[in-house]
């Protein structure tokens, strides 16, 4: 009624002051507060009240910068793509990160990795960092060279002959495939097999792209040269008796002579001047 002039506060039993303090250990924990209250004339009075300290105040976070990495790099390693530095005004840090992969089957793509930072009253902050996965590294074919042999039997199967090798191979989906046409006539080779190859990326390829992207095709000839002459077996020679004296002529039958070689296009010319 004649005027306030200063007043005291103290926490439970500690004695008065101008002040009490609190601080990140009193959180959640009824504190309990004595005023009192002073006028001009020295007299006073106190009152006790409770103090709950909460914390309201979101934790605060920094992510990792956005990434480029190849096809195949284990992204999923967070040593290696970056974590997260979060730091709070009252207490520990519980940080978590999960991952919204968009990778096509060939693992090209994106991944938004995003960090959340939780305190210890459940305040809660999240940042995203972007991991993008990309082919780097472009594919190389390199097919297999013509063969010229005079082997006759050569082994003509593709572990003998070769098959196309890659390089640069991380994350295509590969086809590779040949198709064998033989030719007997083909001079000079004994025989000559015209080897059609194709390797395709399923990851690039496209039927109608009018660049053909994706798709690598090349022909292989391996020819089967023959430098030795066939082996020829004539028929063994007959002698015949000709029962007509007067026309002085009969008929005969003469087995065929027969040859092994190389190729099976095989002529028979014999120089008999009879039939």
């Amino acid at each position: 009624n004649c005027g306030i002039d200063h007043f005291l506060v103290k926490r439970g039993s500690d004695p008065f002051d101008e002040f009490v303090y609190f601080d990140c250990s009193d959180l959640g924990n009824p504190t309990s507060i004595t005023l009192e209250v002073f006028d001009i004339s020295g007299l006073s009075t106190q009152c006790t009240s409770n103090v709950i300290v909460t914390d309201e105040v979101d934790p605060e976070i920094t992510c990792p910068g956005a990434i480029n990495v190849d096809c195949g790099f284990a992204y999923t390693l967070i040593e290696y793509t970056g974590i997260a530095f979060a730091t709070d005004n009252c207490g520990s840090i519980n940080l978590t990160w999960n991952d919204n992969i968009n990778l096509n089957t060939c693992g090209i793509g994106f991944v938004t990795r995003t960090f959340s930072a939780t305190d210890e009253s459940n305040n809660t902050i999240s940042c995203n960092q972007t991991i993008t996965i990309s082919d780097n590294t472009p594919l190389g074919v390199t097919f297999p060279e013509d063969i010229l042999t005079y082997e006759c039997g050569f082994d003509i199967d593709t572990t003998n002959t070769g098959v196309p090798i890659m390089t640069g191979r991380d994350c295509e989906q590969l086809g590779i495939s040949s198709t064998d046409f033989t030719f007997f006539t083909a001079y000079p080779a004994c025989y000559k097999i015209v080897r059609n190859w194709a390797v395709i990326d399923w990851c690039v390829f496209q039927p109608n792209d009018p660049d053909g992207a994706g798709i690598w095709e090349h022909t292989q000839i391996i020819e089967i040269l023959d430098a030795t002459a066939p082996e020829l077996t004539c028929p063994p020679s007959i002698t015949v008796g000709i029962d007509n004296v007067f026309d002085c002529q009969t008929f005969v039958d003469l087995e065929l002579a027969t040859a092994m070689d190389c190729s099976e296009s095989i002529s028979f010319t014999n120089d008999s001047p009879f039939a």
